[in-house]
């Protein structure tokens, strides 16, 4: 009875910590570029858009299939915040049952009160949906799994396999957690005194499956609706160029300065050192470890090993890339501090805070390594330390904003307006321009790289497969040959051009009659019979 009133209040402690963390994100307006690239197209699925050929992005098809369901009846801002929560949520729970299976019930509420901080907070982009959040809950789902009881039966490694083949739905990054997950079976041998043999490859061999049945389901449905061979395309050609362009760094650490480069020798040599370094020292203090017999906190150090190196592939550094890691750091923070602390002496304890409080200069230091080793093989200077608001200095004025809110200090337009940027409040406006000028169910376009919310909020398909001129789209080599044959194929009922129009593109609206109108949101062009042509 004891033991059911404590999970009880340790679950309502949880709840409350994500409430009060979460709470202002709820009535944040639609401002960030990732978020709205997901919802204009899933919005444009649920419109009849077909993902990989006539709506395109980069990434696999798991964050686009939910940003559909999210968006089932109309485009929400507020259901997508309401997603996140509920993922969220769900991560800060799996973490807790891992933490009690591989600790006790107080390294379980640690970590899970830790991730739940990481992975709320607005310094590591806790407050927008990204592809790492939802990733990060399967592939947490499917080790929770896996770690849940020793010996592991075929049926929870087949079923952790299938998760971790979910996450792998989301970021290509979570093959990460799927080595991972091949590799508890022996590391729990190792740990229990035995040589790993055919019974812990038989466990291995059936994740592995699982996580195959579950892609392979997804090539499936890719391929019915004639979209899997542009999405093998994504995979070997974009996705590979995009990683290439990904570890350069522009002179001051961020993205590079144009889409023509790729790197050099050194600088592949230094990505490839980096990422094998950290899998090779993870390696073999997981194995150390194991063959100690501390079965938890080898497989932890391995998690975190693989999350370390995913979270650090990429040279740009964004905040959200930490995301994969925020679990499994929290766990191995939680294990740590937990070892520590047992053994009473006061400098021990203090140990124990210190690897709690180190959780985040690790975050920040996986952000920063990447883009300082290429910052300096490229010739440039060492980058700032924070990126994106990383260091927490915003932390007191985010929640004091709100807090205000909430006692009715400021209103809610005056909160939203600190969130004002390039997407913000512009795209509410340029969606209002597309919904006045055309009829539900009538394509549309915006010529730009502004723009990142507004066909979701418009509620209309886009004409092209690019939604967005993105970084993704000007590597992809003849994409403006693409677009403008897409807008031929499908005129839209109104292009707002957000920046100057290519002379082939003037030229196809000015012989398909188009007629120019001079809005606040931009030049916005009108076909024939578009509703509010002044000849109309």
């Amino acid at each position: 009875m004891l033991r059911r009133r404590r999970t009880w209040i340790e679950g309502g402690v949880l709840l409350a910590t994500l409430g009060v963390l979460r709470a202002p994100s709820l009535i944040e307006p639609p401002w960030s570029a990732d978020e709205g690239t997901y919802a204009n197209i899933g919005r444009a699925l649920d419109l009849g858009g077909v993902l990989y050929r006539t709506v395109w992005d980069n990434k696999p098809p798991g964050v686009y299939w939910l940003a559909a369901a999210v968006s089932a009846g109309g485009a929400s801002v507020l259901r997508v915040r309401i997603a996140l929560c509920v993922l969220v949520a769900a991560g800060t729970l799996l973490v807790w049952f891992a933490g009690r299976r591989l600790g006790s019930p107080r390294v379980g509420l640690v970590a899970a009160l830790f991730f739940a901080v990481l992975a709320s907070v607005p310094n590591f982009d806790g407050n927008q949906l990204n592809a790492e959040i939802p990733g990060a809950v399967f592939a947490l789902a499917g080790l929770a799994l896996l770690v849940s009881r020793f010996p592991t039966g075929r049926a929870r490694a087949a079923g952790a396999g299938a998760l971790l083949g979910e996450a792998l739905l989301f970021k290509a990054t979570f093959a990460a957690d799927l080595l991972v997950g091949l590799a508890v079976p022996a590391l729990a041998a190792v740990a229990g005194g035995r040589r790993p043999g055919r019974s812990e490859a038989l466990p291995a061999a059936l994740v592995g499956a699982g996580a195959l049945a579950v892609v392979g389901l997804a090539l499936v449905a890719l391929a019915l609706q004639g979209a899997l061979t542009a999405f093998l395309d994504v995979i070997v050609h974009q996705d590979t160029r995009y990683a290439q362009w990904a570890q350069l760094a522009g002179p001051h650490g961020g993205e590079p300065t144009g889409f023509d480069l790729t790197p050099g020798l050194l600088l592949q040599l230094v990505g490839i050192t980096r990422l094998a370094a950290v899998l090779a020292a993870g390696g073999v203090l997981a194995v150390v470890l194991a063959r100690r017999r501390h079965r938890s906190t080898a497989i932890v150090t391995w998690w975190v090993s693989c999350d370390l190196a995913a979270s650090m592939a990429d040279a740009r550094g964004f905040t959200h890339y930490a995301q994969q890691l925020e679990g499994a750091l929290a766990l191995a923070a939680a294990l740590a501090a937990a070892a520590a602390w047992r053994r009473r002496r006061l400098a021990w304890r203090v140990l124990a805070a210190g690897a709690l409080v180190a959780v985040w200069p690790v975050m920040i230091g996986v952000l920063f390594v990447p883009r300082a080793e290429a910052a300096l093989a490229e010739g440039h200077r060492l980058p700032p330390l924070f990126l994106e608001g990383s260091s927490g200095r915003q932390l007191p004025a985010y929640y004091a904003r709100a807090g205000r809110l909430v006692l009715g200090r400021i209103g809610v337009d005056a909160y939203r307006a600190a969130f004002a940027g390039t997407q913000y409040p512009a795209d509410t406006g340029r969606a209002e321009v597309l919904r006045r000028h055309s009829r539900p169910g009538q394509p549309v376009f915006v010529w730009g790289w502004t723009s990142s919310w507004v066909y979701a909020l418009a509620d209309r398909r886009p004409a092209s497969r690019f939604i967005w001129m993105n970084s993704a789209y000007h590597l992809y080599r003849g994409a403006e040959r693409l677009l403008l044959a897409d807008l031929a194929a499908t005129p839209p009922e109104v292009l707002l051009a957000e920046q100057p129009l290519t002379p082939e593109l003037r030229a196809l609206l000015e012989g398909r009659g188009y007629t120019r109108l001079s809005d606040a949101a931009g030049e916005c062009w009108l076909a024939p019979g578009a509703p509010g042509r002044p000849d109309g």
